[in-house]
């Protein structure tokens, strides 16, 4: 189902799918939000499917396709928060359990975006779940969510497949410069079902910072065309500067790499809201 997803995190999502000891709460982690969405569907494809196999063909799995299941509930940001009003309508709604299937399934993909009144509201739910009801959480880390709220989950890190994969992968949807994406498998997954036609050579973030600030809009001269091309560069920085941060720790720079990873995220949150995606590329740019 998804191209980049770590056979490891699969099997991990099969088998605990297809056992007998559900959790009522699962947090799945990972840098980039699309990445994670992935995991989240799959997950829930697995729990409801007759057959745990996310088969596609029977009725649960199908209703899930058309987004026609009575038994599934997502909360998004309204804005870029999460808010304890839809936390309230979602308890009023998953009271009774569920209606047709096994479970009832609450996705909430990002959930470093709760408000603390929507975490704590949240947090109270998880201390007594409805019968039948599971939540399937998403965040960048478990430290990006309350501590309360880990301690009540399962938390699953979704790792990407090998860099061999994701470059054949790439390669098979039409990808040039694969090397350049091995790092960000989230954004050209997003790319390639966005259908998105990308420019020739799409900088990576180190390219982009070792370019003067004047120069880097030269640079993504091409990028600033569509907020879907703006939002795929940005989600493949986010990803490669979190994947830097992973692997150097100690690097006495990290503290502005956090800073930079602070601001791509919040602009990608904030995207939806701008008429001018050549505008707020240049404003990040500048501040990058």
């Amino acid at each position: 189902m998804t191209p980049v997803l770590s056979q490891a995190t699969i099997d991990r999502l099969r088998q605990i799918a297809s056992g007998s000891a559900i959790s009522h709460c699962y947090l799945l982690t990972g840098p980039a939000a699309a990445f994670r969405n992935d995991a989240i569907r799959l997950f829930e494809m697995l729990l409801h499917c007759t057959h745990k196999s996310a088969c596609g063909d029977c009725v649960p799995c199908q209703r899930l396709e058309t987004e026609n299941d009575p038994d599934t509930l997502t909360l998004i940001a309204d804005g870029a928060s999460i808010k304890i009003e839809q936390v309230r309508d979602m308890i009023d709604r998953i009271k009774y359990g569920p209606t047709s299937n096994s479970f009832f399934t609450v996705k909430i993909p990002d959930a470093q975006t709760l408000t603390a009144q929507a975490s704590n509201a949240v947090l109270k739910t998880l201390e007594s779940p409805p019968e039948g009801v599971i939540f399937l959480l998403g965040a960048p880390s478990r430290a990006a969510v309350l501590t309360t709220i880990t301690s009540r989950s399962q938390v699953i890190p979704c790792t990407p497949s090998s860099p061999e994969q994701i470059s054949n992968y790439l390669l098979s949807i039409g990808f040039t410069n694969t090397e350049t994406w091995q790092a960000s498998p989230n954004a050209a997954l997003m790319a390639s079902k966005a259908g998105t036609k990308l420019p020739h050579s799409v900088p990576t973030l180190a390219e982009v910072l070792n370019t003067p600030p004047a120069q880097r809009i030269i640079l993504t001269h091409p990028l600033g065309k569509s907020k879907d091309l703006v939002h795929i560069c940005l989600i493949k920085w986010s990803e490669e500067l979190w994947q830097s941060i992973q692997k150097n720790p100690t690097d006495p720079d990290i503290p502005q790499a956090i800073r930079r990873l602070d601001l791509l995220v919040e602009n990608i949150l904030q995207l939806r809201y701008n008429l001018n995606p050549r505008l707020h590329l240049d404003q990040i740019l500048v501040s990058l």
